[in-house]
């Protein structure tokens, strides 16, 4: 079994190139995977899929 709990991220969004804002994309996410089970991961060209592969 594998479990995310409270996962929370926010990335940068830069309106400009001296102003940052912070966005929440996830927030207090928890997941539960059972043994057996068979999950995808999708998502659009380039939004980072790999990223969390290979973490």
């Amino acid at each position: 079994m594998f479990t995310i709990d409270q996962l929370s991220l926010q990335l940068p969004l830069y309106a400009s190139w001296w102003k940052r804002e912070w966005v929440t994309c996830l927030d207090n996410v928890s997941l539960t995977f059972a043994t057996g089970e068979v999950h995808a991961l999708v998502g659009a060209s380039g939004a980072g899929k790999a990223y969390w592969l290979t973490r």
